[in-house]
């Protein structure tokens, strides 16, 4: 059995192609696969920005005759680029998705004047990506950065980061996907591109721009294989390959999108991530008729509605903090609360994440790169970061000496939390919520008859330490307190 396939012919639509055939050659020995690259539509464009083109599929339309005639028996394209109406005869199919994120990549060399000028010069076309950068990245960056400014870049993505480290801008956005495919790839076809895309990266700061704050394109970071519906051989063993979870994820962006109007012109961005919890999406953009879109989701379970229930706001705090004199070590450290890196600490060479973006901008204000964060979904969720940092079993975690989980990290106990004593009266609350596992011991030490209680915390640590005590039935997941307050109000 021969198949062919089909696709653009820049390394990374190549690569693509290959990584589709390895999986059907490691499940099917016996299919023998043959490759057409060509270019498309867009790739002979390569000054016009995408958002100036036609809307249907500039890098993607120059395939379809050969699907709807059998030419091809599958093209493999970035599914973002997909069109988001479809041809009757089109089947897609789709593997596990990679990382959906975006990338920042800030030139070194250019720091000391963004220092001074408190402007930072971004390379980037899109108009989504634009949107959302103007609207969210100062909080995150140190330096008191003050001013974004944005400029039309185009080409692959050895060309785009070229063009950032030789030319004058300081920063540039790419897909992180398509870094992590690139760099990782073990074909020797593409070893003078990794060559190349490494030195680059090597001369950059990175941050992993996180989806509750920049959702991405629909379906970023997924391959779409796209087949004629009639050509059953195809479709029956693709359809034994197929990643269901990113199906069903990206067709939903993708509605959702669609919804609005569809295309690369828009200034939406839409990311649904599936956990163990629940599928949460993230939808931040401005759509054609001025209306701001702007909301993050967990399809799980409410918790029970009660008028009793605590703490009532933010400020009922039941610690102090005392700080240790710690020595901090070279490597790439995550904070898990903003107090717990010391003061005095100054930045030399570390990589730094965090647990939320609270933490990460309250960093920021102390002129600190941080390069990414959990996103408040805890330390279990998977981070892809095998091509730009150390292992996760070489980070260290810093965080207070009674902390207990760790997720193979070194620990570093920064400081020691002390009870003031300021217990709440349990007697006749029904339903609490968590912001720590060791607020919930604190509680739970004086009054062990809460664990029949309804109890709600987010999906990180906290949770990982209530289901010791706690039965999953009384636990309901929220993304944050304010969620969970704003359903009791």
């Amino acid at each position: 059995m021969r198949f062919l396939i089909a696709s653009r012919k820049s390394d990374l639509a190549r690569l693509q192609s290959y990584t589709v055939a390895d999986i059907i050659k490691n499940k099917f020995p016996e299919v023998e696969i043959d490759f057409e690259f060509s270019s498309s539509f867009g790739d002979q464009n390569p000054d016009a920005p995408l958002w100036k083109m036609p809307e249907k599929g500039v890098f993607t339309e120059d395939f379809r005759q050969g699907i709807a005639d059998g030419t091809f028996d599958m093209v493999v394209h970035s599914w973002k680029d997909l069109p988001t109406d479809l041809p009757d005869h089109s089947l897609i199919h789709t593997l596990k998705r990679a990382d959906a994120r975006d990338l920042l990549l800030v030139k070194k060399s250019h720091f000391k004047k963004i220092q001074s000028s408190q402007k930072l010069n971004i390379l980037t076309s899109s108009p989504r990506r634009q949107y959302h950068l103007d609207l969210q990245l100062k909080e995150l960056l140190p330096y008191n950065i003050q001013n974004l400014e944005f400029h039309t870049v185009r080409g692959n993505i050895n060309t785009r980061v070229r063009k950032l480290i030789e030319g004058e801008q300081d920063a540039l956005v790419v897909a992180k996907a398509a870094i992590d495919r690139l760099l990782s790839a073990k074909q020797p076809e593409f070893k003078e591109t990794q060559v190349e895309l490494q030195n680059f990266i090597d001369q950059c700061h990175w941050i992993v721009l996180p989806l509750s704050e920049f959702p991405t394109a629909a379906a970023q970071g997924a391959l779409a294989i796209e087949t004629n519906k009639n050509n059953e051989k195809v479709n029956s063993i693709l359809a034994k390959l197929n990643h269901l979870e990113t199906l069903e994820a990206v067709n939903k962006e993708r509605d959702i999108l669609k919804s609005f109007g569809g295309g690369c012109h828009q200034k939406i961005g839409v990311s649904i991530s599936n956990y163990h919890f629940g599928n949460v999406t993230s939808l931040i953009g401005l759509t054609d008729q001025g209306e701001k879109l702007h909301s993050l989701e967990l399809d799980s379970k409410k918790a029970p509605q009660t008028h009793h229930y605590w703490p009532q706001d933010k400020k009922q705090k039941l610690f102090k903090k005392n700080f240790l004199d710690i020595e901090i070590p070279k490597g790439t450290l995550f904070i898990s609360h903003q107090d717990s890196l010391p003061e005095n600490f100054i930045q030399d060479g570390h990589h730094i994440y965090t647990a939320g973006l609270k933490t990460w901008k309250s960093l920021a204000k102390r002129d600190i790169w941080v390069n990414g964060s959990f996103d408040g979904l805890g330390e279990s969720t998977e981070q892809y970061l095998e091509i730009l940092a150390e292992p996760m079993d070489q980070w260290f975690k810093l965080t207070h000496t009674d902390s207990t989980y760790d997720n193979g990290m070194k620990v570093l106990k920064t400081y020691e939390l002390i009870s003031n004593g300021e217990l709440p009266d349990t007697k006749n609350i029904e339903s609490f919520f968590w912001m720590s596992g060791s607020q919930f011991l604190e509680v739970y030490k004086h009054d062990q008859t809460i664990i029949d209680k309804n109890h709600s915390c987010g999906p990180g640590n906290t949770y990982q330490t209530l289901k010791q005590y706690i039965s999953d039935k009384n636990i309901t997941i929220y993304l944050n307190f304010n969620q969970w307050l704003k359903e009791r109000n």
